[in-house]
């Protein structure tokens, strides 16, 4: 089993610069690690192939954050910050200017 050196995780002022991720792919993946992005503070570029798939996988994200609301996990007003942070887009081109998207 290999194991990861915490010291070589990037932190501080590497993760202070990132402000917005892209995901490729609105599929359960995608919409997972979208959600997880913007639950923690990350503006969110969702894409897929078409806007109806895009928008399925936001959707998806307010339903899962809807739940953890409704189980007392999260507060509505995080729910509702969180939720903002996803925008759901067409084609892998509009996340081009992204340094680093994310492919689900």
């Amino acid at each position: 089993m290999t194991t990861i050196d915490p010291a070589s995780r990037p932190s501080g002022p590497e993760l202070a610069t990132i402000k917005s991720i892209g995901v490729l792919g609105a599929g359960q993946m995608g919409a997972g690690i979208a959600q997880v992005a913007a639950q923690n503070g990350y503006e969110v570029l969702l894409a897929d192939v078409s806007q109806e798939r895009a928008d399925v996988g936001r959707n998806g994200i307010g339903k899962q954050l809807t739940r953890l609301v409704e189980k007392g996990k999260l507060a509505a007003d995080a729910r509702d910050a969180a939720f903002a942070r996803v925008t759901a887009v067409v084609g892998a081109a509009v996340v081009s200017p992204m340094s680093s998207p994310v492919v689900s």
